[in-house]
């Protein structure tokens, strides 16, 4: 009897600035797997920090593609994606790291079953305390209440799917620092839509995936460490602020349509106006930057002003030294 060869796994890694942190994440790839192979790319928005070359001289398995800029995350992520060669692709943050038996645990519920999707794991901070994996698709109601009702939905989650006999549960959508697709899957519905710099994405492909009626599990035996924010936590905060709400409200006008965001932005606006008038002069000085920036969006997210589509971004030009 014939065996047949393990699976291939292309791993996307999209990196900036993230050298040491990049070097842990491919260490803990199951290069020796018998259960998969893994097939790595690694695309670096042009670090400065000699990540490329690290990934060059102590990884020579991986595939490297560099950037002459800084494209954003998810036309990065496109452009590994493109490049893999796999049957199961899977998208991972360059500050993560992969306990043994995740990817191929992975794989094995992903395989099981062709209505699913995408499958995320388990993902814990660096402390080892959980971190939010899976949630309901954001909408205008989420937007006015507190961040601790998300966290006791991720919770309640844990708590479901820990005492189900598969460890496996159906969910919204699944974070984009580490998703695991299978390639037919991408083909049918489509790559990240580059629109988004960074942030979002992984909501709005989910949404792809919901309509084209493809399910999106979480697998809670499947354990990976996201150390968090590590390339967005060297922007200054208001760079940082007006990517997430850029994103975020781009995700609502494609989802849940104008007046919905609308409602949000003038939620915001208003926070802003009471903040400016009665806060300190710290929150004085923030809430004026915000009232700049609504002030600014204004016209692309509320008004007349129609959205660019995903075809009117232009590809990104890597350096000849791609390889």
């Amino acid at each position: 009897m014939t065996e047949h060869a393990p699976p291939i796994v292309s791993v996307v890694i999209v990196n900036w600035n993230t050298r040491e942190l990049l070097r842990a994440c491919l260490a803990s790839l199951p290069w020796d797997s018998e259960r998969v192979r893994i097939e790595a790319i690694v695309v670096d928005n042009a670090s400065e920090d000699g990540s490329a070359e690290m990934v060059a001289q102590q990884f020579p398995q991986a595939r490297g593609i560099r950037n002459a800029g800084n494209v954003g995350f998810v036309r990065a992520n496109n452009q590994g994606l493109r490049a893999a060669t796999g049957e199961f692709l899977f998208m991972l943050n360059s500050d993560t790291e992969v306990h043994p038996g995740a990817i191929e645990r992975l794989v094995e519920v992903l395989a099981s079953d062709e209505r699913i999707g995408a499958v995320g794991p388990r993902l814990l901070n660096t402390d080892g305390t959980p971190q939010s994996n899976a949630a309901p698709f954001p909408s205008v109601i989420h937007r006015f209440l507190p961040s601790r009702f998300e966290h006791a939905y991720q919770r309640a989650l844990e708590r479901r799917v820990q005492d189900s006999p598969d460890h496996v549960g159906r969910v919204a959508w699944l974070t984009g620092a580490a998703l695991m697709t299978r390639r037919d899957v991408l083909a049918g519905v489509g790559p990240l839509d580059e629109r988004y710099f960074m942030w979002y994405d992984d909501l709005d492909w989910c949404q792809k995936l919901r309509a084209a009626g493809y399910e999106r599990v979480f697998v809670a035996d499947a354990v990976v460490v996201h150390h968090g924010r590590q390339s967005g936590g060297r922007l200054t905060d208001r760079t940082l602020a007006a990517q997430l709400n850029d994103s975020e409200y781009l995700y609502l006008r494609l989802h849940a349509g104008r007046l919905a965001t609308c409602l949000v932005f003038a939620l915001r606006i208003a926070k802003a106006v009471v903040r400016w008038v009665i806060g300190p002069a710290d929150a004085r000085a923030e809430a004026a930057w915000r009232l700049r920036y609504h002030r600014e969006r204004l016209g692309r997210f509320c008004l007349g002003a129609p959205l660019a589509t995903p075809a009117d971004v232009a590809d990104p030009a890597p350096r000849d030294d791609q390889r």
